[in-house]
C-alpha cells in the first residue's frame, strides 16, 4: 500500500469510528483526506474496499494472537497463568493500538454482516 493509500485508509477509519460507517460519506473521507471524493477512486473502487482495509489488519493481528495463545507448547517455560496473562495483555495492546477498527466491528456488526463482499470479515 502507498504512503498516501494508507493515509486515506487511516482518515477512513477513524471517520467510520467516530460517525459510523454509514455516515461517513467519500465526501467526508476526501475531504479529511485534502481530495476530492471522486480522486478517492483512483485509489479504491469503493467505500467498502476502504473499511475492508481498515479492518483487515486488526482482524489478522488479532488471529494471529489468538493462533499463538491456542498453540502456545510453553515455549518459554510460564506456567499456564503467565501464558494466559501474556495473551491478555497482548490482545488488549493490540485493541488499543487498532482501536478505529475494533469501534467499527462493535459499532457496524450489522453492516459486515449484510453485506456480501464484507461477510466473511462478519465471520472472522
Amino acid at each position: 500500500m502507498t504512503p498516501r493509500k494508507a493515509e486515506i485508509v487511516g482518515v477512513a477509519g477513524h471517520l467510520f469510528a467516530e460517525r459510523g460507517y454509514q455516515a461517513a460519506s467519500l465526501r467526508d473521507i476526501g475531504s479529511v483526506a485534502g481530495m476530492r471524493r471522486g480522486s478517492l477512486y483512483a485509489h479504491f473502487a469503493s467505500k467498502e474496499e476502504i473499511l475492508r482495509l481498515v479492518l483487515e489488519p486488526a482482524l489478522a493481528e488479532l488471529a494471529g494472537l489468538l493462533d499463538a495463545a491456542l498453540g502456545d507448547t510453553d515455549p518459554a517455560g510460564e506456567d499456564g497463568a503467565v501464558a494466559v496473562e501474556r495473551a491478555v495483555r497482548d490482545a488488549v495492546a493490540t485493541c488499543v493500538r487498532r482501536r478505529d477498527a475494533l469501534l467499527i466491528l462493535l459499532q457496524d456488526r450489522r453492516v459486515l454482516a449484510d453485506s456480501d463482499s464484507l461477510q466473511d470479515l462478519s465471520e472472522e
